[in-house]
């Protein structure tokens, strides 16, 4: 059992730190777009998942070792074999380079906001396919969470020199956050039978070859080659924004539940703008704040038991 700092005993200290580490997401790939501007979104993301898969292997090695030790677990059929590829490739292969190819043209702080809108769009889903039905203060969370979106494109909107790459790059994350998601609807049933660390393990390794295979048949082998400092924002990508922050969230889950991990995570957001300005020289204003807030109470509400 890995032993844990005192400072990350509970379950609130383990999420506030996984979304610390999503929240740098932004600001390390941003950081590797201006110290190579030639560096383009699928090359990033291919050196991100070759220096994240190990870890996912070795997961999926434990879960085996798990299941061996527990007498066995069902065997994964043809049937879920084909839903983990198309999962891994809607899921970590087509949001994560939506969303990498987005962020060459818009702010980490407003790429955070449109992500964390994720939930209302999953309420949406099931709203669409399933017929759950969206209760009116769930209703009236949506209007003010795209309220607040749109506050916050609009402060974007008055500083940016170039309007259309703006609109290009927030319909590239807004597409990300559908197609995740997409996942997370398909996803349940799944996770259920096949067991959560076995199936994000393999979800990830077959989005891996898709990011692999993505890059293989469009770039030359040497596109591979970046500059010495950007290697340090792939281990930070890898390290700080995925493993770490994966497992840390697993463990705030299994120690106070969804609900409450959820919570936590409003903090996401704030960690961007401030680390968007710290470290990127990004504006903030008033007017983001607000939309900030908005999108934040929003989600939190979308988050709650009726």
């Amino acid at each position: 059992m890995i032993a844990l700092p005192a400072a990350l005993k509970s379950a609130a200290a383990l999420a506030v730190a996984a979304q610390f580490g999503f929240a740098a997401k932004a600001i390390f790939i941003k950081l590797s777009y201006r110290e190579q501007p030639s560096l383009d979104a699928i090359t990033l993301l291919t050196w991100r998942m070759l220096a994240s898969v190990p870890f996912f292997i070795l997961l999926a090695w434990w879960a085996q070792r798990g299941d061996a030790k527990n007498g066995g677990a069902a065997a994964i059929t043809r049937a879920d074999g084909w839903r983990i590829v198309g999962l891994g490739f809607i899921g970590y292969y087509l949001a994560s380079y939506l969303d990498f190819l987005g962020l060459q043209y818009i702010s980490a702080a407003l790429e955070r906001l449109i992500l964390f809108v994720n939930p209302t769009l999953v309420a949406l889903i099931l709203w669409l396919w399933s017929g759950v039905t969206i209760s009116r203060r769930h209703a009236l969370a949506l209007v003010m969470t795209y309220a607040g979106l749109v506050l916050a494109y609009w402060h974007d909107l008055r500083i940016t020199p170039d309007r259309s790459a703006l609109m290009l790059g927030s319909t590239l994350v807004f597409a990300s956050a559908a197609a995740y998601a997409v996942y997370l609807v398909a996803s349940a049933g799944i996770t259920k039978r096949v067991g959560s660390s076995k199936f994000a393990a393999y979800m990830m390794i077959v989005s891996t070859a898709f990011v692999v295979g993505h890059f293989t048949a469009t770039r030359p082998l040497a596109a591979l080659a970046v500059a010495p400092k950007v290697w340090i924002y792939i281990a930070l990508l890898a390290v700080v924004s995925t493993v770490l922050p994966v497992w840390m969230m697993a463990e705030a889950l299994k120690r106070a539940g969804a609900s409450k991990a959820a919570m936590y995570g409003t903090v996401g957001p704030i960690f961007t703008i401030g680390l968007g300005v710290a470290f990127l020289g990004e504006t903030v204003s008033a007017l983001q704040f607000a939309g900030a807030a908005m999108v934040m109470a929003g989600v939190s509400v979308m988050g709650m038991k009726k």
